[in-house]
């Protein structure tokens, strides 16, 4: 819960520096990069890292869609 906080809390200044599409393009293709690593590691220690990683690069995917669904 509190990695999705700071990710949330990290998502308006980025918001404010790049648009949303190259945001959510940009946090899909890490998240893409992250997830395969996750599944093939074996030690819980990193597990627990890599789903922090995970969880910041999944950023803004819901709120930066549903601001473009209303703006349109």
């Amino acid at each position: 819960m509190a990695t999705s906080l700071a990710a949330d809390l990290l998502l308006i200044p980025l918001l404010e520096r790049f648009p949303g599409r190259t945001l959510v393009r940009t946090a899909a293709g890490t998240a893409c990069l992250i997830y395969p690593v996750w599944l093939l590691i074996p030690w819980p220690s990193l597990k627990i890292g890599l789903l922090v990683l995970l969880r910041f690069s999944t950023i803004g995917w819901y709120q930066v869609r549903q601001g473009e669904a209303y703006a349109s």
